[in-house]
């Protein structure tokens, strides 16, 4: 008797400590034409006697279900429970559920819907499998939803369901794109920048797709070396010469293009040593109905650019081309073009402008006492083509020091001077190209000795100017005239009609060719001194105050004593 009430007090405390519980559940559905079916899976513990326990609930129809032993499924209007029956011995149940279920869909126009309840488990997986492809299955209810074909090779849509216990989706057959044959135009627009030895090309294509998906391009460059390509979803791009006549860019795309594609080509050639004629080969888009572009030609260096031959290119005004697109643009001989087609043809002669240089000098020779001071003040017209350096050419000997060259547009401290026969020479750089008008002044000096009688004024020139002209002026300190050796290739003006004023000025020459000479003969003239002296006399008891006032008047040349 002991022994039965124990085993009833154990069971009382089980039924009291123990709830009802549910393991993960797995929902496996097929799609098959219009209809759904549902297998829910799922292990049930502690189903205690008389306490049904709701396990779906919705417009469904229950096809097939397992259970476990004395445990039933009874419905109840939309609801469906598992009931234990049990007895005195067996008040709890367990043990694997399947239950096998159709639904009834809802109809909007081609999409079906369907909802039911279950209960909420720690996990709850929901699958559909589809009977053909292009279903479009929508899980609202479900998380990490993914796509995949299962081992028969159907697609299988599966997802985890949240803490809600209504479980809805819906399905629909997907619209299913056509492939299309591709259909698309390109404009492009083509920027040529022509230097010595190389001419650099960019060329922007615009695609525009009127049909089709645009994924990848083969554009024809014959006789260019691809420097860059960019463009958007770019995946790759490659060169391939298989056929070295007639070597194609090679571009991959990562994601298909529906609408307009702009794509930038950057590529160069060699060319010959001016003067040359040489041809631009034109990029040709493979797979277009219709190219058309425009260029424009043009150049930032010393060339000059002539149209030898063209072909299918019509010259329109420079301010048609797309500036925006590329931001500067070549300053000289551009050439703006259109075409209609590709490939064009274009050939070009090309060759160096030489820098048109004119030099306009004036010399100011001034003599002092003991020293000899020469400035020359050269002014450049610089036409044609900017100039990196100038050559200053002089006849002036090792006993004159070369004091400075200076200039807004000299870089003073790389000055090169150059012993050379017959004088120096001295290679003046600018800080930048220089064009227009340059000025630069060039000081040359010497010492005089006390009896020097002569000297030679030293001449400047220009060697690639084109033309030289200039003035020379000598002037000279108090007490020292100067008088005229030799002169050479000058005119003699007055010294008031120069631009050069200089105070004690004697001499003023004008000059119109390179190549003039002048010596000087130096005169001093003697001091002459005229004295006036004032003496005043003060007499004292016994003192005699003397003092005397003395004005001296010099004139012909200064005196140091």
């Amino acid at each position: 008797m002991k022994r039965y009430l124990i085993a009833l007090l154990t069971l009382l405390i089980r039924v009291a400590g123990d709830a009802q519980e549910i393991g993960p559940m797995a929902l496996e559905g097929r799609i098959a034409g219009e209809h759904l079916t549902m297998e829910m899976r799922f292990a049930v513990k502690d189903l205690a006697a008389g306490a049904p326990l709701s396990v779906l609930e919705g417009n469904v129809a229950v096809l097939e279900c397992d259970l476990p032993a004395g445990v039933s499924l009874d419905p109840e209007g939309l609801k469906h429970r598992l009931v234990f029956k049990g007895d005195f011995w067996h008040r709890k149940a367990a043990g694997d559920v399947r239950v096998k279920f159709a639904l009834l869909q809802r109809t909007e126009g081609d999409k079906q819907s369907v909802s039911f309840s279950v209960p909420v488990t720690s996990t709850r997986r929901l699958s559909i499998a589809c009977d053909r492809e292009g279903l479009d299955v929508v899980m609202p209810c479900a998380k990490d939803v993914v796509r995949e074909k299962a081992a028969d090779g159907s697609d299988r849509v599966s997802g985890y369901l949240g803490f809600s216990p209504e479980v809805s989706l819906s399905w629909k057959t997907a619209v299913r794109k056509l492939e299309a044959e591709l259909i698309a135009s390109c404009e492009a627009a083509t920027l040529v920048a022509v230097s010595p030895g190389t001419v650099r090309m960019r060329t922007v294509l615009s695609y525009r797709v009127a049909q089709g998906e645009l994924t990848s391009m083969t554009i024809d460059m014959p006789g260019v070396n691809v420097i860059q390509v960019t463009g958007a979803d770019l995946r790759e791009w490659r060169m391939d010469k298989s056929d070295p006549a007639r070597p194609r860019l090679q571009i991959a795309l990562g994601r298909p293009q529906r609408e307009t594609y702009p794509l930038t080509v950057e590529y160069e050639c060699t060319i010959p040593a001016f003067p040359c004629e040489f041809k631009l080969e034109s990029p040709v888009p493979q797979g277009v109905i219709r190219s058309a572009g425009t260029m424009l030609l043009g150049t930032d260096s010393a060339v000059r650019l002539q149209v030898a031959s063209l072909a299918g290119l019509t010259q329109i005004d420079p301010g048609l081309f797309s500036r925006q697109t590329f931001g500067s643009l070549p300053a000289r001989s551009v050439y703006t073009y259109q075409y209609a087609a590709m490939p064009y043809s274009l050939t070009l002669k090309a060759e160096d402008i030489v820098t048109a240089l004119t030099s306009d000098i004036g010399v100011l020779c001034n003599v002092d006492d003991g020293a000899l001071t020469v400035e020359a003040n050269v002014q450049l017209d610089v036409r044609d083509a900017p100039l990196r350096e100038v050559r200053l050419a002089t006849d002036a000997d090792a006993s004159w020091t070369v004091a400075a060259v200076t200039g807004a547009q000299v870089a003073e401290n790389d000055v090169d001077i150059r012993t050379v026969a017959g004088g120096r020479e001295l290679v003046v750089p600018f800080r930048k190209p220089a064009e227009g008008c340059v000025v630069m002044t060039l000081r040359l000096e010497r010492s005089l000795g006390a009896g020097s009688e002569s000297f030679a004024v030293p001449s400047f020139t220009v060697p690639d100017a084109k033309a030289q002209r200039g003035y020379v002026v000598a002037a000279a300190t108090r007490g020292i005239r100067l008088a005229a050796k030799t002169a050479q290739g000058l005119t003699e003006v007055h010294t008031a009609s120069t631009p050069l004023r200089t105070e004690g000025a004697q001499w003023a020459y004008r000059f119109r060719e390179p190549g003039w000479s002048l010596a000087l003969a130096i005169e001093r003239a003697k001091a002459s001194i005229h004295a006036e002296l004032f003496h005043l006399i003060s007499l004292g008891e016994g003192v005699v105050y003397v003092s005397t006032a003395v004005t001296c008047h010099i004139s012909g040349a200064p005196v140091q004593s």
